[in-house]
């Protein structure tokens, strides 16, 4: 059996479609809001960034989502594995199907969601692969729109994209009356471009903040400062 094992908390990753990834544990990290009692994770895969929002936001209630059953049960036997079983609740939905009957907005939203557009992308995969990796089922527009309803009037959403592609979501948030409040260039060492963006998401019109991190140093093989303080509350 995989196991992830974080400090307060341990990650089985045996079945879901997507393991863990830098991308993710750096989102859970990096994302902030103003003491959320509502918390929902699109996408949750093993639940992850469920577990990492109960940790850091303690008065939260975390809803967390995934259309893949396998990874809805992973998620939910991570959950109840941990000391945060009475706040977090997951659902084998879909983003369109928790819409329709969902009547709670959400102080934070948090996303690593698809962002393979075609389904000519690594053909072979399996079935569920495809859903973790491709806008199959989730096209970003019906992401931004439904993150639109969602949000609290001062809600924030958080999540992570290759930066080309969230380039263009952040512009085409604009069409759903969501604005850009954050942006974190993200490069895998200090001698590499940027491959990566996590960004904020919400209703107020504000000026970005921006920043940049590099997860390695320039050599590669040992992680910068930034990283290693930014994991901390996490990692071992």
């Amino acid at each position: 059996m995989s196991v992830f094992r974080c400090k307060q908390f341990s990650i089985k990753q045996t079945d879901s479609a997507m393991k863990i990834g830098t991308d993710s544990l750096i989102l859970g990290c990096l994302a902030k809001a103003k003491k959320p009692q509502h918390i929902l994770d699109i996408g949750t895969g093993t639940g992850l960034l469920a577990l990492m929002m109960a940790q850091k936001f303690t008065e939260a209630k975390i809803t967390a989502i995934d259309i893949d059953e396998t990874a809805a049960t992973e998620a939910t036997y991570n959950a109840l594995q941990s000391k945060w079983v009475n706040r977090i609740v997951v659902s084998n939905l879909s983003l369109q199907d928790f819409m329709l009957s969902n009547q709670q907005l959400f102080d934070l939203i948090i996303t690593n969601p698809p962002y393979f557009v075609s389904n000519n992308h690594y053909p072979i995969l399996p079935a569920n692969r495809k859903l973790a990796r491709q806008t199959i089922e989730l096209p970003f527009e019906i992401l931004l729109v439904n993150i639109s309803k969602l949000l609290s009037v001062n809600g924030i959403c958080w999540m992570v994209l290759p930066t080309g592609i969230a380039i263009d979501v952040i512009e085409k948030a604009q069409k759903y009356h969501l604005f850009n409040n954050h942006c974190i260039m993200v490069s895998p060492n200090e001698n590499k471009p940027f491959n990566r963006i996590i960004f904020s998401l919400s209703k107020q019109n504000t000026s970005v903040t921006t920043a940049t991190f590099y997860i390695y140093k320039s050599g590669g093989n040992e992680h910068t400062d930034t990283y290693k303080t930014t994991v901390a509350d996490f990692l071992l």
